[in-house]
């Protein structure tokens, strides 16, 4: 089995479109939660998302999604290594281009008393091209590179899967070099979504509070370059983290629901412990999925408690800072991870205000210092898809 290594990272949130802006702000407890100018949001009860305020819509593609990877790869290498392939995650992609030709297409010529309701399908109802593929043919294009790779669709959980996908095949020695990408954009469409589900927090995102009520929307990218260690080690790269396990298992029990027993999680969590060979006890600390719904929340105290029994080990959330990025969550958080491990700390958890009580010591308002060299990854999704990592300091 080969080793992984992550060698280079970046993200843009809507904290900054810096990894180091993001590290800072987080450490600092702002959050990129606010009003939602993107569009309106009068048709809803809630007006709150974390929102990139200068981000433009490309003019060539009309999405605001090319603009977003422009700026995620400003810092990152302008060219891979010759083996490099592209794995990529996104839910929605350029939805925002789809959504601009349905409202064209609603919209009544002003000739005409009524909307077409002739049941014929207007002639542009789709882009061209599936919105996600789309999207990775964008990302091939910026590196000149022909095969845009695969995309990962799994919820929630989509580039940590994204993630455990790429490690799998660099330690099976399929593959040397792998880049790791996640976007994800506000969109009217999605945000009606998690509107009609009554998931959205009407004020603020607070994670593992009592009084949590429903999860805030984000924005955000970001890429992580991994390599097996001897090809990182002949083209120069040291490493900034080492993906020692992942696991991914589905509890299958409910459409949006997880199992509140935290099952699907757990095994998750057991197979990348096993992968990594470890102990619970050697976990020093966990960046959890943490959205501030009600059921997910509970899923994941639930989970820790039967992993972890007796042993304390501090967890938080970010997004009460980053928003829910839906797709971009798990690449997001590992970069976020990267840097706890090399500086041995955890943000606050935004938005937290009296934690639950089986967890008060556990999760913080404030920065919580730890020691150790591993960290567990956490996320879970719609259809109950759960995935974890676990990433060693180097």
């Amino acid at each position: 089995m080969h080793e992984v290594w992550i060698v280079a990272t970046a993200t843009v949130s809507a904290l900054g479109e810096s990894q180091q802006k993001t590290w800072q702000k987080l450490l600092a407890g702002e959050s990129g939660i606010s009003s939602l100018k993107r569009f309106s949001t009068s048709p809803y009860y809630s007006e709150i998302a974390a929102e990139i305020k200068d981000l433009q819509i490309d003019s060539q593609s009309g999405s605001h999604l090319p603009t977003l990877l422009q700026k995620l790869f400003k810092e990152f290498p302008t060219t891979l290594p010759a083996s490099c392939s592209l794995i990529g995650a996104t839910l929605k992609g350029a939805i925002d281009r789809q959504e601009n030709i349905w409202r064209q297409e609603m919209m009544p010529d002003k000739n005409s008393k009524a909307l077409n309701c002739d049941n014929q399908p207007p002639k542009n109802r789709t882009a061209s091209k599936p919105l996600p593929c789309e999207v990775a043919a964008w990302v091939a294009q910026h590196f000149e590179l022909n095969d845009p790779g695969i995309t990962i669709n799994a919820a929630c959980a989509s580039s940590t899967i994204a993630l455990t996908t790429a490690a799998s095949r660099i330690a099976n020695g399929q593959q040397n070099a792998i880049l790791v990408w996640a976007a994800e954009i506000l969109s009217e469409f999605v945000f009606a979504g998690f509107a009609s589900l009554q998931a959205l927090a009407p004020d603020i995102c607070r994670p593992f509070s009592k009084n949590r009520n429903g999860l805030a929307l984000g924005e955000g990218a970001a890429a992580l370059l991994l390599m097996s260690a001897q090809q990182a080690k002949r083209e120069g790269y040291q490493p900034l983290a080492i993906i020692k396990g992942w696991g991914v298992a589905n509890d299958a029990v409910h459409l949006t629901a997880p199992a509140q027993d935290g099952r699907g999680l757990i095994k998750a969590c057991q197979r990348a412990l096993k992968r990594a060979a470890l102990k619970p006890e050697k976990i020093a600390a966990i960046n959890a999925h943490g959205t501030g719904t009600i059921h997910n929340d509970t899923m994941e105290i639930a989970a820790f408690a039967k992993l972890f029994g007796q042993h304390k080990i501090p967890f938080h959330s970010v997004k009460g800072a980053l928003g829910h990025t839906l797709g971009a969550a798990g690449a997001l958080e590992t970069v976020v991870g990267v840097e706890s491990l090399k500086n041995q700390q955890l943000p606050p958890t935004i938005g937290l205000k009296e934690a639950e009580d089986e967890v008060s010591e556990l999760v913080s308002s404030e920065i919580q210092n730890f020691s150790g060299n591993h960290l567990l990854l956490t996320n879970s999704g719609f259809g109950g898809v759960n995935a974890a990592l676990i990433l060693a300091k180097t």
